[in-house]
């Protein structure tokens, strides 16, 4: 249904029955929304990708880039792979990346608002490999949804790949209408 932001039939890959997000976390689409959706299958730091991300950088007068760490946060090696999202911003593109760690809903307020912080300022915001279900539980249950939300609604330019594509789910939060109104 539209709006229902509740699940309450089977579980979507593994996410729980009866989540909720807040209304906040699905803002009404207006013509005002500046934000960009690129969504990559993956592959997303190989030297393939240098182009996309090139041309996609261009596009912002300042680049700020964020690496969401949260759908890999349950993994070994997840700081294994926000290094490699920094070193391949830094070798191949020239550019500082930071890390927007939220690995878990379940930390101290003070990294939670950190993170926060970091999307606030970052007009580039990149999320890939783990799993999406982990995502969504984590970012849903740390406000980060609705901060997404608000990036995106504020015109930051979204580049999500392999887990992170899947995430974009109208559980998650609400993108596609501007895709389909």
């Amino acid at each position: 249904r539209e709006g229902d932001c509740t699940s309450t039939s089977a579980p979507l890959h593994g996410l729980p029955t009866g989540l909720s997000l807040p209304p906040s976390a699905f803002l009404p689409y207006t013509q005002s929304m500046t934000g960009i959706l690129t969504l990559i299958g993956s592959g997303e730091f190989s030297p393939g990708m240098v182009a996309v991300h090139r041309a996609i950088l261009a596009r912002l007068p300042q680049p700020k880039p964020v690496f969401l760490d949260t759908p890999a946060g349950f993994q070994t090696n997840a700081d294994e792979l926000a290094q490699a999202a920094r070193d391949f911003f830094q070798h191949e593109l020239g550019l500082a990346l930071e890390t927007a760690s939220l690995r878990h809903s379940n930390i101290p307020s003070e990294q939670i608002e950190k993170a926060k912080a970091q999307l606030a300022a970052a007009n580039y915001i990149l999320a890939g490999p783990g799993s999406p279900t982990y995502a969504i539980r984590h970012w849903a249950h740390s406000s980060f949804a609705t901060a997404l939300a608000q990036r995106f609604n504020a015109g930051a330019h979204f580049v999500f790949a392999s887990s992170a594509v899947i995430a974009l789910r109208r559980r998650m939060f609400h993108i596609e209408r501007q895709f389909y109104p």
